[in-house]
């Protein structure tokens, strides 16, 4: 389920000074946007300042002759121009995206392409980075923001059974370039968005989708946990603009007593599974053994069947001319008389 949006949101565009520190130290993009508004000012008042300089020192000066403050004054004012001209211009890199704010607060565009581009010297930018961000929750971490990216400590959860344990787990993410206009607009920087958003669902869908899982099912296929916490977090963000590129869950730290009963049991599991194998293996061999009695029966019985008196007065005949011994049998009597093998005269 996405996440209901905000009707307002005032963006506090300038933190306090403790607001860094908190998240890891990090520069923060709303500092380097203050200070480029200074520069801004800063070349525009030695322009200003070069220009009557100049102006000044040649009134009173004859044409040709130049003075110290003369000097002076056009080095203000081609200093003046050269940040006033710096301020046009800016440099974007792959994979982010720069959100264009002027001097009044008010977003007045993004550019998605990498490369330089120009803008007023009055609009100050905001680079987001939306390309390989990854949120790290791992064993002991420490909470650190820094741009898109996040890390700190194993996430800690219950399974369906009520057992705790800790998990380990990084997530991969990416943000649609065109949406992070509409992101800075709704939540600021980069990091109040990260803040706000990545890390909190990221936390609290580790969290919850283990729930629906047993301790046995988690050891077994921690994969398929992962894939659900994938797709809970890809239905989070999806009015976000944020792609899940992936998630790895690493690891699945139960206490030793829980290890020790899963090892038990699967030992239980497997002598189980052998068992049913010498059943099967000796009811087959029972089965081959019925089938070819039966075969030999089958047999038996048709070549019982195939031997009527006609069959078996055929064949009396056939062993008599095959026999070198004459034999002599009358009309009517069973008897047979041997008379010898008659001589050749």
């Amino acid at each position: 389920m996405s996440r209901p949006r905000q009707a307002s949101l005032r963006v506090r565009l300038v933190e306090g000074p403790d607001d860094g520190a908190a998240r890891g130290g990090s520069i923060r993009p709303d500092v380097t946007i203050k200070r480029r508004g200074n520069v801004f000012i800063f070349g525009a008042v030695l322009l200003v300042i070069g220009v009557v300089v100049v102006l000044g020192a040649r009134t009173r000066k004859a044409p040709g002759e130049r003075s110290l403050p003369q000097i002076g004054g056009w080095l203000a004012t081609l200093t003046g121009v050269g940040l006033l001209l710096g301020g046009c211009m800016y440099t974007q890199d792959v994979g982010q995206t720069v959100v264009q704010r002027s001097i009044t607060g008010e977003i007045v565009g993004a550019t998605v392409q990498p490369g330089l581009h120009l803008k007023a010297p009055w609009v100050q930018t905001l680079p987001y980075d939306v390309r390989n961000n990854t949120i790290t929750y791992v064993g002991a971490g420490t909470d650190n923001n820094s741009g898109g990216s996040a890390t700190g400590p194993q996430v800690t959860f219950q399974d369906k059974e009520g057992v705790s344990a800790n998990l380990d787990i990084v997530v991969r993410y990416s943000i649609v370039p065109t949406a992070a206009e509409s992101i800075y607009a709704r939540y600021g920087t980069q990091e109040s968005f990260v803040a706000q958003v990545i890390t909190n669902d990221v936390r609290t869908v580790s969290r919850n989708v283990p729930a629906g899982f047993g301790t046995i099912e988690l050891l077994n296929d921690r994969a398929a946990a992962g894939e659900k916490i994938r797709e809970a977090l890809a239905e989070r963000w999806e009015d976000d603009g944020i792609i899940v590129e992936a998630v790895n869950l690493q690891e699945i730290r139960y206490p030793q007593a829980v290890t020790d009963r899963f090892a038990e049991a699967q030992n239980s599991r497997i002598e189980v599974d052998r068992a049913q194998a010498d059943q099967d293996r000796a009811r087959v061999e029972a089965e081959t053994r019925v089938i070819a009695a039966q075969g030999e029966a089958d047999a038996n019985r048709i070549l019982s069947e195939s031997l009527t008196p006609e069959v078996l007065q055929q064949r009396y005949i056939e062993a008599l001319n095959t026999s070198g011994t004459v034999f002599v049998v009358p009309e009517g009597s069973q008897p047979l008389v041997n008379t010898g093998t008659p001589s050749v005269p």
